[in-house]
């Protein structure tokens, strides 16, 4: 897609500290509020690159259950699904449509079924999920990012700029982000954009 799922890509990189102090329970034991949710997700990841994506897969649906709205929980669960069965953009909508079934306020499932809906043109229910999102967590200006991204694709230009405006409201560094990161070239010309990060 046009280079407008740009600022979300950096935001979604998980980085794990392999050399953590925490302690790492197998996927056997509860998740308690001592054990650090870190720990679990570095567990699933280290599980997910071992090729045992089954037990990372179950871990992170242990997360899901526990953190509602952790990203990262479900941006692993769903690269150690595509590790196990790898398939295209539909199956992925549809595994997570599926997981949106178990988890239907799960803001990290609504989220990520969002943005790949926005990165492969389903720009119509991307915007349904989001608004969703939206409903759950008005002020989380990561949502409003990926409204106005998926705005911006259906050149919807004065939307996306509302959207970005409200995201920028509610975190200032995104201004500073855009206005620096070469992802966002091909709009530093606009001058929308220029009125919008320069405020």
């Amino acid at each position: 897609m046009k280079k407008l799922i740009l600022l979300i890509i950096p935001l979604l990189v998980i980085t794990f500290n392999q050399k953590s102090e925490a302690q790492v329970v197998s996927s056997q034991e509860e998740l308690t509020r001592k054990d650090t949710l870190k720990a679990h997700l570095q567990k699933a990841q280290l599980l997910t690159k071992q090729g045992n994506t089954e037990e990372a897969s179950k871990i992170y649906i242990r997360i899901m259950e526990s953190y509602p709205d952790n990203r990262d929980a479900v941006q692993g669960w769903l690269m150690a699904n595509m590790k196990r069965t790898p398939t295209g953009e539909e199956d992925a909508i549809k595994s997570l449509e599926d997981l949106s079934k178990l988890y239907p306020k799960n803001t990290g499932v609504i989220f990520f079924k969002a943005f790949i809906e926005g990165e492969y043109g389903h720009n119509e229910e991307a915007l349904k999920d989001i608004d969703k999102l939206i409903k759950i967590q008005p002020d989380t200006a990561l949502n409003y990012i990926l409204k106005g991204q998926v705005l911006y694709a259906m050149e919807k230009y004065e939307e996306a700029f509302k959207a970005f405006d409200r995201a920028t409201s509610l975190n200032p560094s995104f201004k500073e982000y855009a206005r620096k990161d070469e992802d966002f070239k091909s709009l530093w010309d606009d001058q929308d954009f220029k009125t919008q990060t320069s405020q």
